[in-house]
């Protein structure tokens, strides 16, 4: 209409109207690359969740697929190593009364490596537990200089056997905390008997 009315207002007029309609075809064109990069992204998103669901589901079954295996070796392990456990006494009571050191030396050897496979078995029975749930700490004051000092008795035959010295520094007034104290003295215990292991 403005080109038809012509003069300088209506061709000025009408390149006006022309750019601000370019420019609003161009802005609709972009918003429309926009809301589809959006919706691009929504359904990524959705695909994403789907998947990391699906991978959550598998990691679980294969959690729990574990848990009972572990559960299940442990308890089955246990059967024979406490028959093993029962004949390395005897054989030791034997070799006392026979009197020969060389066979009871042994016999003691034999009963240490049954009761470090005992704590690796209660380990992953302790690992099965945990990943179902069912392990229930038992919370009271532990008393952190009477747990170092269990797990350094416990792990004497060993420190005897290779011949390495264990020296116990507790400051006196260290004090108490609240945890389970069994557990504490079974990760100390772990400690030394890696600290050993790699010595």
């Amino acid at each position: 209409g403005w080109l038809w009315h012509g003069g300088v207002l209506g061709y000025g007029l009408a390149f006006l109207y022309t750019l601000g309609t370019a420019g609003g075809l161009t802005a609709i064109s972009q918003q429309r690359r926009s809301w589809e990069a959006l919706i691009r992204l929504a359904d990524d998103r959705e695909r994403l969740a789907t998947s990391l669901a699906a991978e959550r589901d598998r990691a679980e079954a294969a959690s729990a697929s574990r848990t009972r295996f572990f559960a299940s070796a442990s308890h089955d392990l246990r059967q024979p190593l406490h028959a093993l456990s029962i004949n390395a006494t005897t054989l030791e009571l034997l070799a006392k009364r026979v009197g020969d050191s060389r066979l009871a030396d042994i016999s003691r050897d034999i009963g240490r490596s049954l009761a470090q496979s005992k704590g690796l078995l209660d380990a992953l029975l302790d690992i099965s537990r945990l990943d179902a749930g069912a392990m229930k700490l038992e919370l009271g004051p532990v008393n952190i200089e009477k747990a170092i000092e269990a797990a350094a008795e416990g792990i004497q035959d060993r420190l005897a056997t290779d011949r390495i010295e264990l020296k116990v520094d507790i400051d006196p007034d260290i004090g108490d905390f609240t945890g389970d104290e069994r557990r504490v003295v079974q990760v100390l215990y772990n400690l030394l008997a890696n600290a050993v292991g790699f010595s």
